[in-house]
């Protein structure tokens, strides 16, 4: 009886320990290095901010002006700003306007932030209901706004389209997940996520966070 009472403790442990191994795995490691340096940050500045954003999210929305300031009051030698996308599963349309930022990133980084701004300010023609804005009128409008920045349509799309564009953004939502990262405007400062924050922060916020850093 004991003998058999361990045969089945035995087989259970294996067993659980078998489940527990084989859904685990390494995740994969991107090429290039993942995320959007605000204007040409200084990597060796004192104070290193990255921010995980959903461009189809209101709080991120909302957020984004207030550290993008404060970068710009700091200085690119001070503050050190990286964004990464996020795309939060009930935000309508968030996949593909990361994919056009990413598809603009990669064919002219200096644009890079112009869009996202742009994604930020038009979030209602993007996030409408399926009745009123399919994924093939989302890309219509997403071209458009790659061609006000100075895009072709054809150069936009080639890019948009390319697989690397779209393997990158599956990546980028790995590598947040990994980091514990479930929910956007999320921001770490110096590599400690910031806990307190609140979407209405604006500059003066960042300011009063960041002063102390510098000593």
């Amino acid at each position: 009886m004991l003998l058999q009472l361990f045969s089945v403790i035995v087989f259970l442990e294996a067993l659980i320990f078998g489940q527990t191994y084989a859904n685990y795995y390494q995740l994969p490691i991107p090429s290039p290095k993942l995320g959007y340096v605000y204007h040409g940050g200084n990597a060796d500045a004192p104070v290193h901010i990255t921010m995980y954003f959903d461009s189809q999210c209101s709080d991120s929305k909302m957020g984004y002006q207030g550290v993008f300031d404060a970068a710009d009051y700091y200085g690119p030698d001070v503050v050190y700003l990286v964004l990464h996308g996020l795309s939060l599963p009930y935000f309508r349309g968030s996949f593909i306007s990361l994919q056009a930022l990413r598809a603009v990133d990669q064919l002219n980084k200096t644009k890079t932030v112009e869009y996202l701004q742009i994604l930020f300010d038009n979030q209602d023609l993007i996030s409408g209901s399926p009745d009123t804005v399919s994924d093939a009128d989302m890309i219509v409008i997403l071209t458009d706004f790659a061609v006000e920045v100075g895009f072709t349509e054809e150069e936009f799309l080639e890019e948009y389209n390319h697989p690397k564009t779209n393997q990158l953004c599956r990546h980028e939502m790995k590598m947040a997940n990994d980091r514990g990262v479930y929910g956007g405007p999320w921001f770490v400062v110096n590599g400690m996520t910031v806990l307190d924050y609140y979407p209405y922060w604006d500059v003066e916020d960042w300011i009063s966070l960041i002063d102390p850093l510098l000593g």
